[in-house]
């Protein structure tokens, strides 16, 4: 920057279109107006010392508190300070002087070049929007740079610079963006390393590690390493067949359920992590994935394989490994439970479902064995235990609007809305809509659970009825007298008297099938349902 600022003071400054600066000044202070010396005297404002320390502050504060991370808000910190740092080095080393014309403002005693406040404004601004575009992917939120355009245009107004020192300021901001994006949001944080697990065959994977292969993180209590040796063969030939990097395969212990191991693959340049297991482990895998630009893919070896149907993959590994070849990456959302309770941070995110109540102790109960034998319909078994159970009083707040229910079996907040055996609790939640959905379930007398049943089974988007009600919104907060049993992706909780549950709005990029794929599989699972229903 001050090797910039030398050549425009020094060398190119009788060079067009440097020569033709002053006139651009002039002509804007020739046509100044009193409605738009208040709005760049606001804009002027809202980017000076005091101004641009406030609104770091407000991002700061609220990248830690929407984000659950000081990654974030570190990043937001560097930035600015690299901002200002750099931008007083030149100051005191390039020596420029104001235009030739009246000056709106109160000069400071810093060269006009760079300009100090467009610099500030699109370190802020482009920080932010960095911010929200790798969280939700959604490009409208990079107009938030009108903002630091909108500053230069004032600055040009007010006679504070000329445009070179406006277009120089613009460049240290985006650099200083850039520099601290590879510096802080880029690099994974060194306690999150893990010593390089062993493939399928016990070799250390750190000879393997190529920029944007595929790993497999394979549940090893669901596939011995025989199975894990046969999946990575497979999917080895597709993507020999595809021209992409060998891929490599890992297994989880006892130790690590599989979010270190995830880790480790980003950090080692993957570009597809597929978790091979049930509901845990792919909740497991996507808690490292989740703000990450890394897809995840699935290959349903679990129980219940909630997410994996919901997505339309197939339970069929053969046929799930197709899908990481020629699958469409989605963003979709993701549910964060329990992320800010009495000041803690130790909350986990949930991808289909997460419950209290009836499913929580089912979960609990279904024994292994069963599970093993009979799939999804060991939870029945258990569930039948658990029918009577009931929560004598529970108060609801969704997005701020509070419910009270009574004698209540079972909550459900889902991203995902169908169950085994054709239940449809929340038949309006979809994967990648920006919402949560509740179904908060309460049979009351004899007839009670036939009613829910029946609600559950005709269950279409839109609908009430007394004895499910149904909500959506961003935020759901559940409050009972008593911890409740609870449950996360199949995986236990703590039992708790209170839950906070928030949507991280496409905060995972995961692998399915293409449309016409998708719809043939819900088609054939529609086709099932309907066979159930029929059946005598």
């Amino acid at each position: 920057m001050v090797l910039l600022g030398l050549l425009v003071t020094k060398l190119l400054t009788h060079e067009w279109p440097l020569s033709a600066e002053d006139g651009v000044d002039r002509f804007l202070a020739a046509h100044r107006v009193g409605w738009a010396n208040t709005a760049t005297n606001a804009l002027s404002t809202l980017a000076n010392t005091f101004g641009a320390a406030a609104v770091a502050l407000v991002a700061v504060v609220w990248a830690r508190w929407r984000c659950a991370s000081w990654r974030e808000p570190l990043y937001l910190v560097f930035s600015v300070l690299l901002e200002l740092a750099v931008f007083l080095v030149t100051t005191l080393l390039v020596h420029r002087p104001r235009p030739s014309v009246l000056e709106l403002d109160t000069s400071p005693p810093t060269s006009s070049f760079p300009s100090g406040h467009t610099a500030a404004a699109v370190t802020l601004y482009g920080a932010v929007a960095l911010i929200l575009f790798m969280r939700t992917r959604r490009k409208s939120y990079w107009l938030l740079l009108l903002i630091p355009a909108a500053v230069g245009v004032a600055r040009l107004y007010r006679g504070m610079h000329h445009p070179s020192d406006v277009a120089a300021g613009a460049l240290l901001g985006a650099l200083c963006v850039w520099a601290a994006w590879l510096s802080v949001l880029r690099t994974p944080d060194a306690a999150d390393e893990i010593p390089a697990p062993r493939t399928a065959a016990g070799v250390a994977s750190s000879s393997a590690r190529q920029l944007g292969a595929t790993v497999l993180i394979v549940n090893g209590t669901k596939a011995d390493e025989a199975a894990t040796a046969h999946l990575l063969d497979s999917l080895a030939a597709i993507c020999a067949q595809a021209g992409r990097p060998a891929p490599r395969a890992v297994r989880t212990t006892p130790a690590e359920h599989g979010a270190g191991l995830a880790r480790e693959a980003v950090a080692a340049g993957a570009r597809l992590v597929v978790a091979c297991g049930g509901d845990g482990t792919v909740s497991e895998v996507a808690s490292a994935l989740a703000g990450t630009d890394v897809a995840l893919g699935i290959i349903p070896l679990g129980t219940g394989n909630l997410l994996a149907a919901n997505l339309g993959i197939p339970t069929k590994p053969e046929e799930a490994l197709a899908v990481l070849a020629d699958g469409a990456d989605q963003r979709m959302d993701v549910g964060r439970i329990d992320g800010h309770i009495d000041g803690q941070n130790s909350g986990r995110i949930f991808l289909g479902m997460a419950g209290a109540g009836l499913d929580s102790a089912m979960i609990e109960d279904a024994p292994e064995g069963l599970k093993r034998r009979a799939g999804w319909a060991a939870y029945a078994v258990a569930a039948a235990r658990h029918l009577p159970d009931r929560i004598p009083a529970v108060t609801v707040h969704v997005d701020g609007r509070r419910t009270r229910h009574r004698d209540v079996s079972t909550l459900l907040v889902g991203n995902i809305g169908r169950l085994q055996a054709g239940l449809e609790p929340l038949p309006d939640a979809t994967v990648d809509d920006g919402l949560l959905d509740l179904a908060v379930v309460a049979p009351h007398g004899p007839l009670g659970w036939l009613r829910v049943f029946a609600a559950l089974r005709r269950a279409r988007p839109g609908t009430a009825n007394p004895v499910v009600y149904r909500a959506r919104g961003r935020r759901i907060s559940i409050r009972t007298r008593h911890p409740v049993p609870r449950e996360a992706d199949g995986e236990v909780l703590p039992a708790a008297a209170r839950t906070e549950i928030e949507v991280w709005q496409a905060a995972l990029t995961v692998r399915v099938p293409r449309p016409e794929a998708a719809e043939r599989t819900r088609n054939a699972a529609t086709g099932t349902r309907e066979a159930e229903r029929t059946a005598p």
